[in-house]
């Protein structure tokens, strides 16, 4: 049997699939029990050298939360960023994906722009300006909550594919009034301001992994790159997999699942590289963990604020992600109907977030 057909084997079997429900234990017992489930499973398509990484990948993200739980975040991001210097090496690697064009900046040349929604709870019924539905500003760090990717008191531009996914999401938060606004990337070099935007994608969920045409439906990878992408795929689903539980407890202030989906944005946030030409804007795409049905809706976006403003946006908002995306002015929406708010942002102007 061909070795993507070997793994595709594994991960249609159930106890794989993601996002993964908690058990009655720990957060840890339930990604040690998956990982060892998984190394068994592993042992028996990889040769003997291949077959030590995974488990120290494995026994990496396990020290990592060990030593999270146990009050030393720092020695958590040691633990972590060893398994990333195996994961980010090689035929291992995980290729980050080009959103914006780097050909010429005088090309003309600019792929279709990226369309996302994005949807926040607000207190009262009146007009908004499109700075009230883009990251929280830098002076109110104070009222972000953990999130996914994002730890307390760091802003972060979260988004979706769909707007039914954002309103799933946000239902399961509040009761309150929303609004929403669709954002479009800036993919161009020459409208962005020079910056490299890449994505880091982590939304193949393991049950719909290298699906067959005509079998399973769509196809995510070609058959010429199935074996280096299966090989790929095996080495970071158990990355995929620790970052893919769904929060038990939501009213708690502690989340543990987020422990190394947070410790992977400080990591890709350590991979910004400046250049004399541009600058680097990296992000996660990633399957929502919200609940099993908000999964099946789209992908969600998450990029993190540089640190980077200036004045026009009153020192407030991130410089960097302002210039990459231009979103429609945010209107009040209701729960039910979706179709016809989507339609309502679909015929609406996109501007910068400070016009």
């Amino acid at each position: 049997m061909a070795f993507k057909e070997n793994v595709r084997s594994i991960m249609r079997e159930d106890i794989f699939h993601l996002p993964k429900l908690r058990s009655e234990k720990d957060y840890y017992s339930d990604v040690k029990c998956l990982f060892e489930g998984y190394q068994n499973k592993v042992r028996l398509i990889l040769d003997e050298d291949e077959a030590t990484e995974i488990p120290d990948i494995c026994t990496g993200i396990l020290d990592s939360i060990n030593a999270y739980n146990d009050g030393l975040p720092h020695r958590s991001y040691i633990h972590f960023k060893k398994c990333m210097d195996i994961l980010n090496k090689g035929r291992n690697r995980l290729v980050l994906f080009q959103k914006s064009n780097l050909i010429s900046r005088y090309s003309g040349n600019q792929n279709d722009p990226l369309h996302l929604y994005r949807v926040r709870a607000i207190e009262e019924n009146r007009t908004y300006q499109r700075t009230e539905i883009f990251h929280t500003p830098y002076h109110l760090r104070e009222k972000v909550a953990t999130c996914r990717y994002s730890i307390s008191g760091f802003p972060s531009l979260y988004m979706g594919t769909a707007l039914a996914l954002c309103v799933e999401e946000s239902i399961q938060k509040s009761d309150r009034l929303f609004i929403g606004s669709k954002f479009q990337m800036n993919r161009s070099t020459r409208d962005n301001g020079n910056i490299n935007i890449q994505v880091m994608d982590l939304s193949i969920k393991p049950q719909d992994f290298l699906k067959v045409p005509g079998v399973d439906g769509n196809v995510f990878y070609s058959q010429q790159d199935g074996d280096d992408l299966a090989h790929r795929y095996l080495y970071w689903y158990p990355l995929i997999a620790a970052c893919s539980f769904i929060r038990k407890s939501k009213n708690d202030p502690f989340s543990p699942e987020y422990i190394i989906p947070q410790l992977l944005m400080q990591w890709v946030r350590e991979q910004y590289v400046k250049s004399s030409h541009h600058e680097e804007l990296v992000g996660i795409r990633y399957f929502s963990c919200a609940s099993r049905k908000a999964a099946e809706l789209g992908f969600n976006y998450v990029f993190p604020v540089s640190g980077k403003s200036e004045e026009s946006l009153g020192n407030h908002y991130c410089s960097v992600l302002a210039n990459a995306f231009e979103l429609t002015k945010p209107i009040i929406i209701g729960k039910d109907n979706l179709d016809f708010w989507q339609s309502n942002m679909d015929h609406s102007e996109f501007n910068r977030v400070n016009e």
